[in-house]
């Protein structure tokens, strides 16, 4: 049997394959909207195609599963048969808590796959690709590929470094309400206590995976018996080296943390493991409804 062609593939601005850059777009819509909320996983968007018209979508679920193309598979249900598969991601290919989604994808029945990036983690790393082409599935890597990076680039960094991917956002002083809050887009805000000895990372534990967690060592709520269905507080020393509280964010699964610019640790990690760059606008803090820089509607076809 012939297997189908990976090949790398930038979108079209127009022509052709114009509407599958507007699929692949709204996958990684979908993605977007859920960074922040599934940590230790990447957000990744998935929607499936048939005849010109979208017959599943989903995104990876907060606390990091299902994964996407769960979801999507699910909402489309037999419809799914003979479709097109937009993945923000690689579709995963080992058994972790949840089986391989290219695995589903091949029973559901999927004919092609476009994928936005290959997933570095050691696990997967191309192996979800091969496993769908040797199924048949024609698979095509690189529409949008980045847009998706953006989405991704905390789960990157952390895979190729061991570390989270930190920016700075606003001061305290411009954020309303709860300073304390984890931006949105964020796993985590790291900040200073006053002892100058240790670090508070305030993470996001979206409730639907807080309920199967019975306890975190090392989380301050946890310790204390508080309700984490509003968050962790993880007190880290700081330490003499920058990287080393970069490094403990990693082994916590953090991907994304954002530090205050006015926070002295800001600066403090900057001149231990190099500059610091600033979240984008958007990503520092909310107007109006909460969720509007990252839940808008995909303008899929």
């Amino acid at each position: 049997m012939t297997v189908p062609l990976i090949r790398d593939r930038s979108p079209p601005a127009a022509g052709p394959h114009a509407a599958d850059a507007a699929f692949m777009h709204g996958a990684i819509a979908l993605a977007r909207a859920q960074m922040g909320r599934v940590w230790p996983n990447p957000a990744v968007g998935c929607i499936l195609v048939a005849d010109g018209q979208v017959v599943g979508r989903g995104a990876t679920q907060d606390g990091g599963r299902p994964h996407a193309e769960t979801v999507a598979l699910e909402s489309a249900g037999p419809r799914a048969r003979g479709a097109t598969a937009y993945v923000s991601l690689e579709p995963c290919s080992h058994w972790g808590h949840t089986p391989p989604c290219a695995d589903r994808l091949i029973a559901a029945g999927v004919r092609v796959v476009h994928v936005a990036l290959r997933d570095p983690y050691p696990a997967v790393d191309g192996a979800g690709l091969r496993r769908l082409a040797a199924a048949g599935i024609a698979v095509s890597l690189g529409l949008g590929a980045a847009a998706a990076r953006d989405v991704v680039a905390g789960f990157f960094t952390r895979v190729a470094t061991g570390a989270p991917l930190i920016r700075r956002v606003r001061p305290a002083a411009r954020w309303p309400g709860r300073p304390e809050v984890p931006p949105l887009g964020f796993d985590a805000l790291a900040r200073s206590l006053p002892d100058g000895r240790t670090v508070r990372l305030t993470a996001q534990i979206p409730f639907a995976r807080a309920r199967d967690v019975t306890g975190i060592a090392g989380c301050a709520c946890c310790e204390r018996g508080a309700d984490h269905a509003a968050g962790h507080d993880f007190d880290l020393p700081l330490g003499e080296g920058g990287d080393d509280l970069r490094f403990a964010m990693g082994r916590l699964g953090l991907t994304r943390v954002a530090v205050r610019a006015d926070d002295p640790l800001a600066a403090r990690l900057a001149r231990q493991s190099g500059p610091i760059g600033d979240a984008p606008h958007a990503a520092n803090g909310p107007s109006g409804d909460p969720l509007t820089a990252f839940r808008r509607t995909p303008p899929w076809p």
